[in-house]
């Protein structure tokens, strides 16, 4: 059985992530579509109070019991705080 892993870097709320998040929840609120440029800022999912989630993309190093995700940190934006590790099975 096999499984998915995902990798997010988290970039902290600014002014900008604060004003994006004061336009999504005053649309939700009043039933009305969020602007595109908001909802892709989200990237659909809606603001998260960790801040922005970046997706990762590591290089996969496959042996034949193992496998290696490689993740070079110059090629990170500068203001990504952590990054997540998700999988799912």
């Amino acid at each position: 059985m096999g499984h998915d892993i995902y990798f997010q870097g988290i970039v902290e709320p600014d002014e900008m992530w604060k004003q994006m998040k004061t336009v999504w929840e005053s649309c939700v609120k009043a039933g009305i579509d969020v602007p595109r440029e908001v909802y892709d800022y989200f990237k659909g999912e809606g603001p998260h109070k960790e801040g922005v989630r970046i997706e990762i993309f590591p290089t996969i190093l496959t042996e034949i019991y193992e496998t290696t995700y490689r993740i070079d940190p110059k090629t990170l934006p500068k203001d990504i705080k952590y990054i997540e590790i998700l999988t799912t099975c």
